[in-house]
């Protein structure tokens, strides 16, 4: 209610000076004096948090005309902010109806109304109206932005594909980048998912041409690899998500633990791992060289490396597994069922595995998103550092 006080302020002014204008030029008449009162009315209305009120008594006295078009307009907006959009819709097509409008008006009335059918979900009336702004030189980027996230709701990947490739350089954006890498991605995930995986590969391959850095197509492709048993695919292409996404590279261990047939014993497998731990200094990474050099009988060597790591970088993941190896190495059946209770305790407690955090709006789940539920960002949940590192 508060913003809808602070929109309607410029209008209360907008409208006086409108009267003021009137009254002084003579020109059309005497303005009646029920109108001023009316409209003094609606001010006081307006200075008493009484928003609802003063929208009606400011509707009701204001003259649809070309003079008032930016009034209506703003009235328009507060309609279809308030919910009333069928109010809304009639103002704007009221507006259009008008004649001598410059084009410039008659596009911004039609961007109000296209806003209109949007709130209604009525797509097969927005869509056209924002297709013709397109050729409009002040509403060109917003109809094209709008368009882009109609085809999102719709999830009409080719044509947000189209629209994000044809005005390129008008929505020139890192954000807008990571988003048209993603439109690729869904599609290559449906590809998958019906078994065409060439043309998934395809797609994956043209989001990394769009954005080298989008670790959902790197990790999705490897994934494709190993569900056809390519391992050696699977091992070259997740190799690369580390680099692109040092915070990522948790969910990249499993990935490439299956490319193996045991993993702990393949001094590849390690050599990968060491090459990660030392872009990423992942406590996912560092976990798993402890369970390699704890398989292999090395106990000096995971303690050390726990320890150590424990000490630059406190950490529930690698505690976890410090404790998992001190309960290992002791031979008091006790203290190594007390240990392992604790791990226990530690994993349920904190969830490990299932804290994300978006890095735009700082969105917490328990689910890793491509796109954030809440600010609609791509490529922006990520693990939470309050929870695990990497």
């Amino acid at each position: 209610m508060l913003e809808l006080l602070f929109l309607l302020l410029p209008v209360a002014v907008l409208y006086g000076w409108f009267i003021g204008r009137r009254e002084s030029g003579r020109r059309s008449g005497f303005f009646h004096l029920r109108h001023r009162c009316e409209y003094a009315a609606g001010v006081n209305y307006l200075l008493n948090d009484e928003a609802d009120k003063a929208v009606d008594i400011l509707t009701r006295v204001l003259p649809l005309e070309r003079d008032t078009f930016d009034l209506q307009i703003s009235l328009g907006v507060l309609f279809r902010r308030k919910g009333e959009i069928d109010k809304a819709v009639r103002i704007h097509q009221n507006l259009l109806s008008l004649e001598n409008l410059s084009q410039q008006q008659r596009d911004e009335a039609d961007f109000a109304l296209a806003m209109d059918y949007l709130s209604l979900r009525v797509y097969d009336r927005s869509i056209p109206v924002l297709q013709r702004l397109l050729k409009s030189p002040e509403r060109k980027k917003e109809a094209a932005e709008t368009l882009i996230r109609i085809s999102e709701q719709l999830r009409e990947w080719d044509r947000a594909i189209m629209y994000s490739e044809k005005f390129r350089d008008l929505l020139s954006s890192p954000e807008r980048v990571k988003a048209l890498a993603n439109y690729h991605c869904e599609l290559a995930d449906a590809s998958a998912e019906a078994g065409s995986y060439e043309t998934a590969v395809e797609h994956y391959r043209r989001a990394l041409e769009i954005d080298p850095k989008c670790f959902r197509a790197i990790f999705s492709e490897a994934k494709l690899y190993l569900a056809e048993q390519d391992y050696t695919a699977a091992r070259q292409t997740i190799d690369l998500a580390p680099e692109a996404q040092p915070d990522c590279v948790m969910f990249c261990v499993p990935v490439l633990a299956a490319c193996f047939h045991k993993p702990e014993s393949s001094p590849e497998y390690v050599r990968i791992l060491m090459r990660w731990f030392a872009v990423s200094f992942s406590a996912a990474v560092a976990s798993e060289l402890v369970r390699c050099l704890m398989s292999r009988g090395n106990e000096g060597g995971a303690r050390k490396l726990a320890i150590g790591y424990l000490r630059e970088n406190p950490n529930v993941l690698m505690l976890s597994r410090f404790l998992e190896l001190v309960g290992k190495s002791e031979a008091d059946p006790e203290v190594m069922d007390t240990m392992n209770y604790l791990v226990s305790i530690i994993e349920a407690r904190f969830d490990v595995k299932d804290k994300y955090c978006c890095r735009s709006c700082g969105y917490v789940s328990k689910y890793l998103f491509w796109r954030c539920p809440k600010c609609g960002r791509w490529s922006t949940v990520r693990p939470d550092d309050r929870f695990v590192s990497g």
